[in-house]
């Protein structure tokens, strides 16, 4: 594998991890739980600790499990993708989740503080 190769590999698994990221569970759970968007409720946070303030403890599990869950996915997709690089396509993957979770493009940069998804 050259250099360029691997720095492309590398940038392709931090970009499809960010995109994995940008699926904010605190959204989809708030709006089919309360009906409206995590940003009116409570903190404004979409993250668990505010969801589950505010919507229960199982609303906030179910978040917790969301964000854990598409932190696996981004690093299995990634790791499919680039077996080249073994373990560095989980870490690029898993950094990009992150980044996608923070700042998600959607949503003008404005997403969650990225704990559970940093834990995971």
């Amino acid at each position: 594998m050259g250099w360029g190769y691997g720095v492309f590999l590398r940038l392709l698994c931090l970009a499809a991890g960010y995109l994995f990221g940008c699926f904010l569970t605190a959204e989809v759970v708030a709006r089919c739980t309360a009906g409206e968007s995590a940003r009116q409720i409570g903190s404004g946070n979409p993250g668990m600790a505010n969801i589950m303030t505010h919507l229960g403890k199982r609303a906030g599990l179910l978040v917790l499990a969301g964000d854990v869950l598409k932190t696996a996915a981004a690093c299995w997709f990634c790791w499919q993708l680039a077996p080249e690089l073994r373990l560095t396509a989980l870490l690029y993957g898993g950094f990009g989740a992150v980044l996608g979770h923070n700042w998600p493009f959607w949503n003008h940069g404005h997403g969650g503080k990225g704990v559970a998804v940093t834990c995971a």
